[in-house]
């Protein structure tokens, strides 16, 4: 004989389907909360990347300007050459006494500096002409210690060492103005 269910076995059946309904759906709605909680943090994480705090020098001597990262220290030498010529040093996250290769992208200013830093006689020397911020530069690759340097005036050369962060130092040389 077949069973028959009885109203209170359809009325705890029903039950039971209506909790597993309703565990489902906080399942569903936690889940959807998480991953739209994770989107809006990547986004965020994103775009303050690109509007993180800067910094901008100005020369008092030359006048020119560089923006840099607020995060990168700055640091200042100067000195007198051997034929009585004072230069200054302006370095950008690294410290005087730091090493070019410190693991960090960093820049070093070189103020009033005089002579020809790539002769013709250095086979890892390479000079070229580029624009930088509409102005026409020389650019020098020295494979020899592994930087590019920019001669962007008669006294102003700019020596740059990425370690690894080409973009860091290309938005740096963006924000020259001299």
């Amino acid at each position: 004989m077949p069973h028959h269910e009885t109203k209170a076995e359809k009325s705890d059946n029903n039950l039971i389907i209506i909790s597993l309904a309703g565990v489902f759906l906080i399942i569903a709605v936690l889940v959807l909360f998480f991953v739209q909680k994770n989107r809006s943090t990547n986004s965020s994480s994103n775009s303050s990347a690109s509007t993180a705090a800067t910094t901008t020098y100005k020369s008092p001597t030359l006048g020119y300007t560089v923006t840099y990262p607020s995060s990168w220290p700055k640091d200042e030498t100067s000195g007198t050459m051997t034929d009585g010529q004072t230069y200054k040093i302006v370095l950008l996250n690294r410290k005087d006494a730091d090493k070019i290769t410190n693991g960090k992208p960093n820049i070093m200013i070189y103020e009033n500096f005089k002579g020809d830093f790539c002769n013709t006689t250095d086979p890892n020397c390479k000079a070229e002409t580029v624009t930088l911020n509409g102005k026409s530069v020389t650019k020098i690759t020295n494979a020899t210690i592994g930087t590019t340097i920019y001669k962007l005036d008669d006294n102003l050369l700019v020596f740059t060492f990425p370690n690894g962060d080409q973009a860091a130092i290309d938005k740096v040389m963006q924000s020259f103005t001299y």
